[in-house]
């Protein structure tokens, strides 16, 4: 574990993304996709921006002697890093309907970077009990949400991991708590169609990414842990640490910044319940991360 510590960082990745050729990207996006080059540039900026969250999913948890699967591993950009970085490190991305903004910048950067030969499993996750492949530690940031058969794809996972000391760490929404991240709207876990019919001109902008919700929750995640027979473990005070993000990073603050998730945001930063949300216990949180291994 020290070797991991010792040898990739915060810095090491922004090194890396500083590096990549964004101007040569954004034009690329441009010229394949349905982009303008605003639209583009702010793309690659948020996803840029979401591999410092998966670096500290995985952080201290993994080695280069292991064998690693990013689950739904989007632009690719994380999985890239890891790769360079000489980490063995195999990428699922099955570049479904809906995220084809995706399929294209994903593309774009194999290509740039097709000298670190990065393997790609364009394959859903359920699928993954029909490859006779085992990976050490397979992990997922903001994807779970997102896989219309959950059960089945969790069931691939499971049975791709490592029988000796394998793991997986997955980061995503927990919809028992009444919140939409994607959207920053209001949602009940059983009852979507509400904010689909209040908030209909927002979900009809975004109707592909809304189809794709399948409102996974803490108890969805505890009873496929049970049924599998993993150990899991929640990470606490996620929540507390989602509003520090709101203060500290521009570009999430830039995502959540609805109406209604701006009043509500500063209406608890005015009261005392801010200062109580980091003893809020992970069943009544969002985000949730979670680490599962075998018994």
């Amino acid at each position: 574990m020290n070797q991991y510590r010792d040898k990739i960082t915060h810095q090491n990745l922004d090194e890396f993304l500083q590096s990549a050729p964004r101007e040569l990207i954004i034009r690329e996006l441009v010229l394949r996709g349905n982009f303008s080059e605003q639209q583009a540039g702010d793309f690659i900026d948020v996803y840029f921006n979401e591999a410092f969250v998966s670096l500290d999913l995985i952080n201290n948890q993994i080695d280069k002697n292991m064998k690693i699967l990013e689950v739904g591993a989007g632009i690719c950009i994380f999985s890239i890093f890891l790769k360079k970085s000489g980490f063995n490190i195999v990428a699922l991305e099955p570049s479904i309907n809906g995220f084809s903004k995706f399929s294209i910048a994903k593309d774009v950067l194999l290509e740039i970077y097709s000298d670190i030969n990065l393997e790609i499993l364009d394959a859903p996750a359920h699928e993954l009990k029909l490859m006779d492949r085992k990976f050490d530690f397979i992990f997922s940031n903001n994807v779970l949400e997102h896989i219309p058969n959950l059960k089945d794809s969790w069931l691939g996972m499971v049975d791709a991991l490592s029988l000796k000391d394998g793991k997986m760490i997955h980061h995503c929404p927990n919809y028992f708590f009444p919140f939409e991240p994607h959207l920053s709207i209001p949602v009940i876990k059983y009852f979507p169609e509400i904010s689909k019919y209040i908030f209909s001109s927002k979900v009809k902008a975004n109707l592909e990414l809304w189809n794709s919700l399948n409102f996974i929750s803490y108890r969805d995640v505890k009873d496929l842990a049970k049924n599998s027979n993993l150990a899991i473990v929640f990470k606490r005070e996620l929540l507390a640490k989602a509003f520090v993000r709101i203060d500290s990073d521009p570009l999430f603050r830039a995502r959540h910044s609805s109406k209604f998730f701006l009043i509500a945001y500063k209406l608890i930063k005015k009261t005392h319940f801010y200062t109580l949300l980091k003893y809020i216990p992970p069943s009544f949180s969002t985000p949730m991360t979670f680490l599962c291994s075998r018994k």
